[in-house]
């Protein structure tokens, strides 16, 4: 791996590829540059990928990822095994409606998935550790943006809790409560997420990559030290026989 993309890809890709095995069609709502569809269809998946990012959008299409320009919902021909929100269900306006679409484009024994996190149940201490980390990375010198505003503020928490209110982002008892009403049961997996954010102020190269796989080794020693709870959440289930 020679980007930190790719690092963060990989673990979205072992995610996804334990709910269902090749061949499976797939649909990834919220594919951005396609990191993770390029991944998916290296394996020998059948991938699209949809966002409304166009610039996104043409890095996906320049790493061979079939892709759609559009919000969610979206009215799509064909079914899909596999139809996995990668980070992109707390943007959506309404999780429900997303994850109704979702359903009715879902084959029968299809899977329904979310990679995302519990943005508004994040710990003080876990607030902390990533202002910490992003700022023994850039030092001084914060960059504009969300990490520019937590290391700028007297407590990073406070920046957080804003960011939060500002774009309001979906508590995950939301994005719970939508699952429940379209798959069979809910699962629910925490994982790692705080490293995400510095992946994009890492050097493009391996270098970038082992720093990449070292902030991510760094947080989930955190989280099995009992430092601070894990932010990230995966959620899956099988799509409701009477929702396909």
């Amino acid at each position: 791996m020679e980007h930190p993309l790719d690092i963060a890809a990989a673990h979205t890709l072992g995610f996804l590829r334990a709910l269902r095995a090749v061949p499976a069609r797939v649909l990834e709502i919220g594919c951005g540059g396609g990191e993770v569809a390029a991944a998916l269809a290296r394996e020998g998946y059948d991938v699209t990928g949809l966002d409304s990012d166009g610039p996104a959008l043409a890095r996906a299409s320049a790493r061979g990822v079939r892709t759609i320009e559009a919000a969610w919902p979206a009215v799509l021909s064909g079914r899909f095994h596999l139809v996995a929100f990668t980070r992109s269900l707390h943007h959506l306006p309404d999780p429900h409606a997303a994850l109704a679409a979702a359903a009715r484009h879902a084959e029968t024994d299809g899977v329904l998935a979310a990679e995302d996190f519990a943005f508004a149940d994040a710990e003080p201490a876990a607030v902390r550790w990533l202002a910490e980390a992003a700022r023994a990375l850039l030092g001084d010198m914060p960059p504009p943006g969300f990490l520019g505003a937590l290391l700028a503020a007297a407590d990073p928490v406070d920046a957080w809790r804003a960011h939060a209110a500002e774009h309001r982002i979906h508590p995950f008892a939301v994005m719970h409560d939508a699952f429940r009403v379209h798959v069979d049961a809910v699962h629910v997996q925490d994982a790692p997420y705080l490293y995400r954010y510095l992946l994009p102020h890492l050097p493009p190269d391996a270098h970038g990559a082992a720093l990449a796989v070292g902030l991510f080794d760094a947080e989930a020693r955190a989280i099995a030290a009992g430092r601070f709870a894990a932010v990230g959440r995966r959620l899956w289930g099988r799509v409701r026989s009477d929702a396909a």
